[in-house]
Order: structure tokens, then C-alpha cells, then sequence
């Protein structure tokens, strides 16, 4: 039997996500309407980021298709290691990792409602639509305070959005981030 390589999964991702306009297999976007698509997609981008400033729940998984997934490429918030630990020399996780992305994203609004204070802002973004599928790459400031009067903490990283329209409204269908300062 054939071992797959560790990158296998992020391989095929990065294919798919950048597109190969120069395969037969590939057509090259359409020009349709792409600028009321791509307000939408801000605007959707931009709800799901305040939702979570926000720690509303529902308005954040209204944003997201119900099998949405986040791979983990590299840890967004944290330094850059290829293994994460909880303890010393205890590796918990290799990464790439996927997960369900409602679920995720559950389990971490209730742990920025035990922070001071968590802000997070699409600042920057480039969309390309192809279709009823797009590719967002959405640069990503956040600020985490831990208790009241310690410093924030601000990280800056680029977040990788591909989203599905169906019918007329844009869904995430996944996510994946890349920190700028690796």
C-alpha cells in the first residue's frame, strides 16, 4: 500500500483554491455580475468578523455552511512551531488539521467570554469569483486583552476564505489562516 505524503491534504487545497486557469479542466472565471458577488462576500466576511467582536453566536454561524471546515496550516495566534504542546515536550498536535468550523468556532467564542476583551477586523481583502464558488484572502488584525489592565495583545495574520453562493446568498464553506510575521 502507498503512504500518502503529510502534505497530500494541503497539496490538493492549494490546487483547487488557486485555481489552474491554464488546464482544460479549469475553465477561467465568468464575468457576471462579480461586483454585486463580491459586496456580498465583504459584507459576509465583514458580519462574521463582528459577530465574533461581538460573541454572537448565531449571527457567526449564519455565516457559515453547515459543513464548513477550518484547516489549520499554521496556528494564527501563536508562534510558528510544527508541533503545539500544553505541556513541556508533550506535542499535542502536528499540523495540518481540519475541523468542523461551527463547531470550532463554539467552543472558541466561549473562551473569549472569558477574556477582558477580544476584538477581530477584516482589514484588508482580495475575492476572485469563479461561478458559484470564491476565493477570499482576508488580511486579519485582532486584539486580545487578558484581564483588565495588562497589555493587549495584537496579532495580524491572513486568513484563506472559499465560499459556495447557492441560490443567491454566499455561504464559508472553509477557512485557513497564515500568520504574516512567520
Amino acid at each position: 500500500m502507498k503512504k500518502k505524503s503529510p502534505f497530500h491534504i494541503a497539496s490538493l487545497l492549494c490546487l483547487a483554491l488557486l485555481g489552474c486557469y491554464g488546464s482544460p479542466l479549469v475553465a477561467a472565471p465568468e464575468k457576471h455580475n462579480t461586483s454585486a458577488d463580491k459586496q456580498a462576500i465583504h459584507k459576509l466576511i465583514t458580519a462574521m468578523n463582528q459577530a465574533v467582536t461581538q460573541g454572537d453566536l448565531d449571527a457567526l454561524l449564519a455565516t457559515l455552511d453547515d459543513n464548513a471546515l477550518k484547516v489549520s496550516l499554521f496556528p494564527a495566534h501563536y508562534p510558528s512551531n510544527k508541533k503545539t504542546t500544553v505541556a513541556k515536550n508533550k506535542p499535542t498536535q502536528i499540523l495540518p488539521k481540519t475541523e468542523n468550523l461551527k463547531q470550532r468556532w463554539k467552543i472558541a467564542l466561549r473562551i473569549l467570554s472569558g477574556l477582558a476583551g477580544y476584538q477581530r477586523k477584516a482589514t484588508d481583502m482580495v475575492v476572485q469569483i469563479d461561478r458559484s464558488m470564491a476565493t477570499a484572502w482576508v488580511d486579519i488584525t485582532s486584539k486580545t486583552t487578558i484581564k483588565n489592565g495588562t497589555p493587549e495583545i495584537q496579532n495580524h495574520f491572513v486568513e484563506m476564505v472559499l465560499l459556495k453562493k447557492t441560490g443567491d446568498q454566499w455561504k464559508i464553506l472553509l477557512t485557513s489562516n497564515n500568520r504574516h510575521d512567520l
